[in-house]
């Protein structure tokens, strides 16, 4: 990203939006470290690249799974 780091805006969206599914789109296996480590906190899934489409689909389910799961366990 040009404007800012996904770190940054990881953590940006985290603070706004703590429930916000957020799913980390990278080349470098080990980015996941990375986030936990700049941030405090981990995104709810990543995908790696090269990723094909039914993959990235089954990330997006399980991250709003994971979401509708900790929603349901609040309420």
């Amino acid at each position: 990203m040009t404007v800012m780091s996904g770190q940054e805006a990881f953590q940006i969206l985290s603070d706004q939006s703590p429930d916000l599914p957020v799913i980390i789109c990278t080349g470098n296996p080990d980015a996941r470290e990375g986030f936990r480590t700049a941030t405090g906190r981990e995104p709810s899934a990543f995908v790696q690249k090269p990723y094909d489409f039914e993959d990235f689909v089954n990330t997006v389910k399980q991250a709003l799974s994971k979401r509708d799961q900790t929603l349901a366990l609040a309420n």
